[in-house]
């Protein structure tokens, strides 16, 4: 039993070199000012990606405040009418910038109110609102500045490109060869994240991106971001954004390992492609079965090595030279 343990504890440390991370997506970004006459909504929109224990991370700062006298703060709603669908009330305590957080849970009571002004509890959940009803953010003396989606579940970001590509008026391009996504073994639901600049020497008022099959013919777009595509299969990007995201389908895995991807746009400046992963959080289950005692030794990966391992298993048995 001891030996079984050492193996696991080994094998833990091993899978645990690699780096994790929670996997945010940006919903909205900009500037929107609370003032104490509570009017305006900051709408998101309906969050489908979301699941129970992620969270919503609110970045926003206090302004001075008025004699509203809860202070600055935020309301997180959905679109249903009246208070219906409130979340969280957040109190927004730092006049800089700072992060609040939201968790997605699967519990939550919310208040209906009908014309005549009764007001009847209705048992929901939060996750339901959020994907189907979407979020609205409502405040008073507060200014909101970012709204993100942080998954639960932990990440590995590989860099799979870096270079600087200035594409200009669909003047550059560059490629990311196939072996790269094989050796990664890319899967749906990998995302292909992509690191730019706004080129503002754009003399018009767009920002676009494009990404094909390397040598496809026709172009054929990768499909996990149909919906953003145009009719030329370009994405827009706002000024002054620094990221975009592909979440892969399995379509898109299976022609990235055959034929690697190409990309170009419209005056952006691209430095970076990270491949993000989904990771398991350690070891789910060890098995263990009888060995013969065959003096062999063995790594920690279950290869012959020689006497001039340090950590090798003999017989059954960990061992480390000193």
């Amino acid at each position: 039993m001891k030996n079984i343990t050492l193996l696991a504890m080994a094998a833990a440390m091993c899978c645990a070199m690699g780096t994790n991370a929670q996997t945010r997506t940006t919903l909205w970004e900009g500037a929107t000012e609370f003032d104490e006459s509570w009017s305006g909504n900051q709408i998101i929109g309906k969050v489908a990606d979301a699941k129970a224990g992620d969270k919503l991370i609110l970045t926003a700062k206090s302004i001075p405040a008025t004699n509203w006298e809860w202070g600055s703060q935020i309301f997180v709603k959905t679109q249903r009418a009246g208070w219906a669908g409130i979340a969280e009330t957040i109190s927004v305590t730092s006049d800089t910038e700072a992060e609040y957080t939201v968790e997605i849970t699967a519990d939550l009571t919310t208040i209906e109110e009908d014309v005549s002004g009764t007001k009847t509890p209705v048992e929901t959940t939060m996750l339901a609102e959020i994907k189907e009803q979407g979020v609205v953010i409502q405040g008073i003396d507060a200014v909101l500045t970012k709204v993100e989606l942080e998954s639960s579940l932990k990440t590995t970001t590989d860099k799979i490109w870096e270079g600087s590509c200035t594409f200009g008026n669909w003047e550059n391009g560059f490629s990311v060869a196939a072996d790269v996504f094989e050796k990664a073994d890319v899967k749906a639901g990998d995302v292909l994240e992509f690191i730019y600049t706004t080129d503002d020497t754009n003399p018009n008022t767009w920002w676009q991106i494009k990404t094909i099959y390397s040598g496809s013919d026709p172009e054929t777009a990768l499909e996990g971001n149909a919906s953003d595509l145009n009719e030329w299969y370009c994405a827009t990007v706002a000024q002054g954004s620094t990221k975009y995201k592909i979440t892969l389908t399995e379509t898109d895995a299976t022609e990235l390992k055959a034929s690697g991807m190409y990309v170009n746009g419209y005056y952006l400046i691209v430095t970076q492609v990270n491949l993000i992963q989904t990771v398991s959080d350690g070891i789910e289950e060890i098995y263990a079965r009888p060995r013969q005692h065959d003096n062999i030794r063995y790594n920690l990966s279950g290869q012959r090595v020689d006497d001039s391992a340090k950590v090798y298993i003999l017989n059954g048995k960990l061992y480390r030279k000193r």
